[in-house]
């Protein structure tokens, strides 16, 4: 498993959405629109991908499947703990009980949202949650890890 390419991947997701929430929109009939489809599955990619990479550098084992909630509750009890504790550090109106409410509610985020006009029924989430958890997430890998670029501008892991 490809740890560097991993967090190169989730981390150009987070930041793709992070351009279009910064963005000035779409003007669609003079009212300025944000495009949230993109950034929810944007944010619900790099979720998922920063959570398989941990797992996969905890355990060796290639995590599958895209239920966020399941992946999380693969880490590591330490280690999901840690994660919380980064999260709550950077949101400091959450609390566990409502990371861990919001996490079951959006597990099934990129599930539901990548076909969402294939929904018969009505989706919701927060794109402000779900990019706040995806920078969490990435900003604790990045802590976490040591990646450095080689000569060809590629994230690998910093040797020795």
């Amino acid at each position: 498993m490809d740890l560097p390419s991993m967090f190169e991947q989730a981390r150009s997701l987070v930041a793709g959405a992070k351009i279009i929430i910064d963005s000035e929109g779409i003007n669609d009939n003079a009212q300025v629109r944000h495009p949230t489809t993109p950034v929810i599955v944007s944010c619900a990619l790099s979720t998922e991908v920063g959570l398989k990479l941990i797992i996969a550098a905890e355990s060796e084992k290639k995590a599958k499947g895209h239920d966020l909630e399941s992946l999380f509750n693969q880490l590591s009890k330490q280690t999901a703990k840690e994660i919380v504790a980064h999260y709550l550090n950077l949101n400091h109106e959450e609390t566990e009980e409502s990371l861990k409410e919001k996490i079951e509610r959006h597990k099934r985020i990129f599930i539901d949202w990548r076909y969402a006009y294939e929904s018969e029924s009505s989706i919701e989430c927060s794109p402000t949650f779900l990019y706040q958890w995806a920078y969490a997430l990435n900003t604790f890998i990045e802590q976490k890890f040591e990646f450095e670029r080689n000569g060809n501008g590629w994230l690998i892991e910093k040797s020795s």
